[in-house]
């Protein structure tokens, strides 16, 4: 009879080889050989969770938690499953908790950021996006994100400075480079917005969102011609 770990370790080659089924059965026989074990209950709910099945996931991080209080990623994980089932108050709980135990986690910081600012909590949202790049000021998605709480509330100004600290960082994100164009478009810089449509449209240059904006822009700039030739493509 294989030790318990022995089944985990079976589970997760099964699971690599898209054997989901196989390796649920592997990892369930390791639990009933060590009930007692929050690793081999943690390692179990993190596979739940890669399978989407987050009910049982979440059973499962309480079962590991139940026996290791201190287990800060159980709660994050919980946090992130709660969210897939758009459970968000329980999400923030469990986010919460493991921020406590972790106040450190970029991770934990960035993911209650984005769901304080789905649910409509801006400020809590700007407070933990501010942490998160503190923790890590390289992390060009934060100031994104924060850049969408500043716009959201018309502050437009303070979400193109950090619109622009993003595209400093991640100068190839075409995403990004299209919220800023039409940031400066509703800022009435209809020559700084065609540069940024400009560079989105070399990377993608079927994309017919960004065809539209960059016609807008032509015709803010008085350039009709250009505008409806855009448009004609």
């Amino acid at each position: 009879e294989l030790a318990s770990f022995g089944w985990v370790n079976i589970a997760k080659i099964e699971a690599a080889r898209n054997h989901l089924k196989s390796a649920k059965e592997y990892y369930l026989r390791a639990v009933e050989t060590d009930s007692e074990s929050y690793e081999i209950l943690y390692n179990y709910a993190n596979f739940l969770l890669d399978i989407q099945e987050y009910a049982e996931a979440i059973e499962n991080y309480d079962k590991a938690l139940q026996k290791e209080p201190s287990l800060a990623l159980a709660n994050y994980n919980k946090g992130l499953a709660y969210s897939r089932l758009e459970k968000f108050e329980d999400a923030i709980e469990s986010y919460s908790k493991s921020l406590k135990m972790n106040p450190d986690d970029f991770f934990c910081l960035f993911d209650l950021g984005i769901l304080y600012y789905e649910i409509g909590n801006i400020k809590e949202a700007v407070k933990h996006f501010q942490k998160a790049i503190e923790l890590n000021p390289k992390e060009a998605k934060a100031y994104e994100y924060m850049a969408e709480c500043f716009k959201k509330t018309g502050q437009n100004d303070i979400a193109l400075t950090l619109y622009r600290r993003a595209f400093d960082l991640n100068s190839d994100d075409v995403i990004l480079q299209y919220k800023i164009g039409d940031l400066y478009l509703v800022l009435g810089q209809a020559d700084e917005a065609m540069k940024f449509f400009n560079n989105a449209l070399q990377n993608n240059s079927v994309d017919v969102l960004l065809i539209y904006k960059r016609a807008c822009t032509y015709a803010d700039m008085g350039d009709k011609d250009k505008a409806i030739k855009e448009l004609s493509i």
